[in-house]
């Protein structure tokens, strides 16, 4: 996936999950939408060379959860896996 695709990827999950927390009948699962939507900003944020403190650490976080697992190779982040 290039940058772009994957930028519109996240913009529509972040979309997507802020519609849900203002639906009152998403109401039950607004910790579901909320946490997913605070995980898509922050790698939005991290696109976007803007990411807080926060944000580093829930990426980073993920990203070595990901490299535990072997899904992404130490000193590599996902985000790498983009194509330019």
């Amino acid at each position: 996936m290039d940058v772009v695709a994957f930028k519109q990827f996240i913009n529509d999950q972040i979309q997507l999950f802020a519609e849900k927390l203002g639906d009152a009948k998403h109401s039950s699962n607004d910790g579901v939408s909320l946490g997913k939507l605070t995980f898509y900003l922050a790698v939005r944020q991290s696109i976007d060379k803007k990411a807080s403190e926060q944000d580093m650490g829930l990426v980073g976080a993920f990203n070595d959860t990901l490299q535990a697992l072997g899904m992404v190779e130490p000193g590599k982040t996902f985000m790498s896996k983009l194509d330019t």
